[in-house]
């Protein structure tokens, strides 16, 4: 058991080798791939400077248009609701004169089946409106829930 050289597990010593020659052409080429290395990650890191530049800028800009925009947009909802509002009322002020006139000739039953068909068309308009906004709403909350994953091992 003197002899731990011959041992499979233990690493052989290596003799010494003598120290090979370096050609100094493949020194020179590996220094110029290397300098062309260094060039081109510099030039890649001055592109991705630029890029990041040029995002700032592009988010800055788009900042600025939304402050402009949610500044103006109470002013647009009114004209909206004010347009809206117009435009029932033209047609109310319309049904009211349909209706009157009707009375005035003796046609009650027409104003009658009108008004059943404007009810019926107003409620079915009105149902559709409000279950689609009801189904945005149920669908936002479930995505914005953050419920816990159940995990099956």
């Amino acid at each position: 058991m003197g002899n731990n050289y011959n041992q499979p597990n233990r690493p052989q010593p290596q003799a010494a080798q003598p120290p090979q020659q370096v050609d100094p052409a493949m020194v020179q080429q590996w220094l110029e791939t290397r300098k062309l290395e260094v060039q081109n990650e510099a030039s890649q890191t001055r592109i991705r400077e630029k890029e990041i530049e040029a995002n700032s800028s592009y988010a800055h800009a788009s900042l600025k248009h939304q402050a402009e925009y949610l500044k103006t947009k109470p002013a647009q909802d009114r004209k909206d609701l004010l347009l809206i509002s117009g435009i029932a009322a033209f047609f109310v002020i319309l049904l009211m004169g349909f209706v009157l006139y009707c009375l005035h000739i003796g046609e009650k039953d027409l104003v009658t089946s009108v008004l059943k068909g404007i009810g019926w068309v107003g409620t079915s308009v009105l149902s559709y409106y409000l279950g689609r906004n009801n189904n945005k709403k149920s669908t936002q909350s479930r995505s914005d829930s953050n419920e816990a994953e159940i995990v099956d091992e």
